[in-house]
């Protein structure tokens, strides 16, 4: 056993991997933005502009439809996920009652003394 263990320890300090070599590499001193191919547009963010009726500019009657129908599903997937987490919370409250409680309390009482007259 004790020479297994020795064997193991001696071993396991060889390495049969080449030494490694960093590689060179041209860096910049610092990164600069390359200039934008034709035809692009750096991002410009509108996030305070209202977005509600994104999609009145396409003025397409079947993207209204669909997206009244998406309302409506929504609310009916927003009421599912509700009842869901509702009947989670029940099953949660039931299974209480399986796992050990503990409590505390603390009392006192005194009896058989004597009473003592205030002078």
């Amino acid at each position: 056993m004790l020479l297994a263990l020795g064997a193991a320890a001696l071993l396991s300090a060889c390495s049969v991997a080449p030494v490694y070599e960093r590689p060179s590499v041209d860096t910049p001193a610092a990164w600069k933005e390359a200039a934008p191919a034709a035809g692009w547009v750096p991002a410009a963010p509108a996030d305070h502009t209202d977005r509600r009726d994104w999609w009145a500019p396409f003025a397409d009657t079947e993207l209204d439809g669909l997206l009244r129908r998406v309302a409506v599903s929504n609310q009916n997937v927003a009421a599912a996920v509700a009842a869901y987490a509702q009947a989670r919370a029940t099953l949660a409250e039931q299974r209480a009652g399986w796992y050990p409680s503990v409590s505390l309390g603390a009392g006192l009482t005194r009896s058989g003394g004597k009473a003592r007259a205030c002078a």
